[in-house]
This record gives C-alpha cells, sequence and structure tokens, in this order.
C-alpha cells in the first residue's frame, strides 16, 4: 500500500451457494480488517 500503486479493491462473492460454513465470507472480514489497519 505504501507504493500508491493500489487505488481501490473489490470484494465480491460469485457464489454464497458453494461457501461451504461461510469460509470465503470469513477470509474477506479478515483481509478487510487487516487492511483497515494499515491505511
Amino acid at each position: 500500500m505504501e507504493t500508491g500503486i493500489a487505488k481501490s479493491m473489490d470484494f465480491v462473492e460469485f457464489n454464497p451457494r458453494l461457501d461451504i460454513n461461510d469460509n470465503t465470507l470469513k477470509i474477506c472480514k479478515d483481509l478487510l480488517e487487516y487492511l483497515g489497519q494499515l491505511l
């Protein structure tokens, strides 16, 4: 993030029916929380 190259990111759940035990949701949530701490 310090390079200034990334201007935005999109997180999309293409098919929530295939997201077993909400694993993708949990990973995206953790990643967003981590990135929020960096900014």
